[in-house]
């Protein structure tokens, strides 16, 4: 695919085929999981002959089962809104279509997936009365958002200009930056995606994009090193590691899944390297955390390079985001003012912010600036950048001793 696809871009010069050219599908998207379906699922294979099977992603099924209920009989539309279908790997944010250059090269007929709405659509419908139970049945709850997760993060974090970037820390660490009425051709392994779309004349025309990226083990090293008991409690890991200097040249290289962009080694292990007969619990704790936020700086050097733009601030939310340690050594290394949200769950705001802009709650998005909140701004401290800088380039030669090891 990537080798057709750079011929295209040689042939046509169109950005969207210089993406193609780098683009790495990964497992955890539809594509794999769906081509392995078809070529391993008797019953389905069975059923695409005779085109009486369709594919739901995880918002459609969603509203399949909150339109139909314990009911049967009823049949409603087929759909999936931008922000979901963006990310499957089969979706064109460039065009904003199902990709048919992707549907060729798997063998995938564009027809059995869901047809594509905006944010604003008006067809999602109601609540069916028994979706809920007895209780629920003479109550009609309007649908009145379909979005992703990370766009949900992004409304929550209010981060509706260009260039304006929230990083989502949870069990992964999403990075999402705002390119505006632009669709970003990307080649460092992040991708383009369509953070939100509506399409009622009274709004934003068009799709408003953004470049993502992520590093999948974030908050699941966190976890794994408290099931390995180097600390009681994740609310005790800011003081454990703020109570050495640094690492004692300790360094863990968080690739559980592989290490994403800009590195690209999904064949990648993880571990430490450079323990001594000296080093200690502590030491090895704020390794870790010292770990996950070389690779956030990574994927904000990598989103910088690809616009050509200077960030100035980031907004952060999701568990790992409450860890003081961690926020203040991003701002410094990133030399970036680092925004806490006060509400962690940013998603959860978000999604309320464009239900309520659908259902004329609010006008706009500039009713929402009152619901804004910082917990706690960090800055970013000179002083320490030239050392944790020289740690983290450190760092960054150890990934040649775990690269390529599956």
């Amino acid at each position: 695919m990537n080798w057709f696809s750079y011929a295209l871009f040689l042939l046509t010069r169109q950005s969207r085929f210089l993406a193609g050219s780098v683009l790495q599908l990964m497992n955890g998207q539809v594509t794999p999981r769906l081509l392995f379906e078809i070529m391993n699922n008797k019953k389905l294979k069975q059923a695409l002959m005779q085109k009486k099977a369709r594919v739901e992603l995880l918002d459609s099924w969603i509203l399949h089962k909150l339109r139909t209920g314990s009911s049967r009989d009823k049949d409603v539309e087929h759909i999936t809104d931008v922000t979901s279908s963006t990310a499957t790997g089969l979706y064109d944010p460039f065009t904003l279509s199902w990709s048919p250059l992707i549907s060729w090269l798997f063998g995938i007929n564009s027809k059995i997936l869901p047809r594509v709405v905006d944010n604003g659509y008006k067809g999602f419908g109601h609540v069916h009365p028994t979706a809920f139970g007895p209780d629920w049945a003479n109550t009609e709850i309007p649908i009145a958002a379909s979005l992703s997760d990370q766009t949900a993060a992004i409304w929550g974090s209010q981060c509706f200009q260009k260039n304006d970037v929230k990083v989502t820390m949870g069990t992964g660490a999403f990075l999402n930056l705002v390119t505006g009425d632009r669709c970003q051709a990307v080649i460092s392994g992040m991708y383009p995606l369509v953070a939100w779309q509506f399409k009622k004349p009274t709004r934003q025309q068009g799709a408003v994009y953004c470049i993502e990226g992520a590093s999948h083990d974030f908050g699941t090293v966190v976890t794994w090193a408290q099931s390995c008991e180097l600390f009681d409690s994740p609310a005790n890991t800011s003081d454990i590691a703020q109570s050495v200097p640094d690492t004692n040249d300790v360094f863990f290289m968080p690739a559980f899944s592989g290490l994403g962009p800009p590195v690209n080694d999904y064949r990648s292990a993880s571990g430490f390297i450079g323990l001594t007969p000296s080093t200690t619990k502590a030491h090895m704790v704020r390794a870790l955390l010292e770990s996950i936020v070389f690779r956030l700086v990574q994927l904000i050097e990598a989103a910088e390079k690809e616009t050509s733009q200077k960030l100035h601030m980031i907004r952060v939310d999701g568990g790992v985001s409450r860890n003081d340690f961690v926020c203040q050594f991003l701002a410094d290394l990133s030399r970036l003012r680092v925004e806490r949200a006060d509400n962690a769950e940013s998603s959860i705001m978000g999604a309320t912010f464009m239900a309520g802009i659908n259902l004329g709650i609010w006008r706009d998005v500039n009713d929402l600036k009152r619901f804004r909140k910082v917990a706690r701004v960090f800055e970013p401290r000179p002083k320490e950048y030239e050392t944790i800088a020289n740690r983290m380039d450190k760092w960054s030669r150890t990934i040649a001793r775990f690269s390529d090891w599956y």
